[in-house]
C-alpha cells in the first residue's frame, strides 16, 4: 500500500557467506607453491623460495586466527607466515614464526582491528641461510572464530 502516485520503497542487499574451511584444492591463485596429488587429494606444496596464496573476498571480522593444516614427514620447516590484506605486501593482519616437524597446524593470530571484504594473502618467507629440506604440504586453511 501507500499513497496514490507514490512509488513503493524498494531495496536489495547481497550477503556472501564464505566457508570457515578452505581446502587446498579450492585455492586457485598462488606463487611459490606447487600442486601435488597424494592419497586422492590435491595439496599445495611449499617451495624453497617463499611465496603466497590468495583467498579472494575474505573478511576477517570476528576471526581470531587462521590455521594452516600441513603435513610432511621430513626435515624441519622454519618460516615466517603472515596474513596480509589486499596484496602480498599489503597491511599485516597477523603473523606467526614456524619451527616445526611432521604433521602440524600453523596458527596465525589475527590482529584486532576493523576489517572489510577484500583479498587475503597468506605469505610465507623461509628463515635462516640454509636451504629448507622439508617441503610440507598444505591441506587446508581454517578461519577460527573469536
Amino acid at each position: 500500500g501507500g499513497a496514490a502516485g507514490v512509488r513503493p520503497l524498494t531495496g536489495s542487499a547481497a550477503v556472501v557467506l564464505r566457508p570457515a574451511l578452505i581446502e587446498a584444492n579450492d585455492i586457485q591463485t598462488f606463487t611459490g607453491f606447487t600442486t601435488k596429488d597424494s592419497a586422492g587429494g590435491r595439496y599445495l606444496q611449499f617451495g624453497q623460495a617463499g611465496g603466497y596464496l590468495q583467498v579472494p573476498s575474505a573478511d576477517l571480522t570476528g576471526v581470531k586466527a587462521g590455521t594452516l593444516q600441513v603435513c610432511w614427514s621430513t626435515a624441519p620447516f622454519n618460516a615466517s607466515v603472515q596474513l596480509r590484506l589486499g596484496s602480498p605486501e599489503g597491511t599485516l593482519a597477523g603473523t606467526a614464526d614456524v619451527d616445526i616437524k611432521g604433521n602440524s597446524n600453523i596458527t596465525i593470530p589475527v590482529s584486532s582491528g576493523r576489517y572489510k571484504v577484500q583479498d587475503l594473502f597468506v605469505v610465507y618467507t623461509l628463515k635462516g641461510k640454509e636451504p629448507q629440506i622439508g617441503k610440507p604440504l598444505l591441506r587446508s586453511l581454517r578461519f577460527v572464530p573469536q
